[in-house]
């Protein structure tokens, strides 16, 4: 049996996600652009690792504000691709479901949204056929590292009359206080 590190790697999403309950509330879904790289494994031999689609909720216990750094929990549901090529022949993929948390801080700026976070995956160790009869224990990255920006547009009712006349903010704060 033979142990390889998965080491670093990165890799890009195109982000659709929407604020919700005053700024604290943050939806999203994720989707893989591109793989910027894959991880070599013994002399003829590389892995490939990413996680796939992602749909999680962000949690702000303060309001995202305009200049100001607000922390963030979470949780996502996304499916975990593997696989692993030596000798140029390709063994199985390897795909689970998983739901890591996250952590991290997100700073607005105008129309620019600036993430960093941590993804903890506490479901990361799995069975993996390297052959038709041999199975070895494969161990994925725990802690991922998540930099992000994104931009907004804004698709809410602006006429509509309880936030023309001051209602829906007075709600708002109401909630917050």
């Amino acid at each position: 049996s033979q142990s390889y590190k998965l080491g670093n790697s990165a890799w890009g999403r195109f982000v659709i996600s929407g604020w919700h309950f005053w700024g604290h509330i943050d939806f999203y879904l994720g989707l893989p652009l591109l793989k910027l790289s894959e991880t070599t494994i013994g002399e003829d031999g590389n892995s490939f690792y990413n996680n796939g689609i992602e749909t999680g909720i962000k949690l702000y216990p303060s309001k995202i504000k305009d200049r100001k750094l607000r922390p963030f929990i979470g949780v996502s549901f996304n499916n975990t691709i593997f696989w692993q090529e030596i000798d140029n022949i390709r063994n199985q993929n390897l795909t689970r479901n998983t739901f890591p948390l996250q952590t991290g801080l997100t700073y607005v700026r105008g129309k620019n949204i600036f993430d960093l976070g941590l993804t903890y995956n506490y479901q990361n160790k799995y069975d993996y056929y390297i052959s038709k009869t041999q199975q070895e224990a494969v161990e994925l990255p725990k802690v991922n590292i998540a930099i992000g920006w994104r931009t907004y547009f804004d698709v809410s009712l602006k006429s509509e009359p309880a936030l023309l006349d001051g209602r829906l903010d007075d709600l708002g704060d109401k909630i917050e206080s």
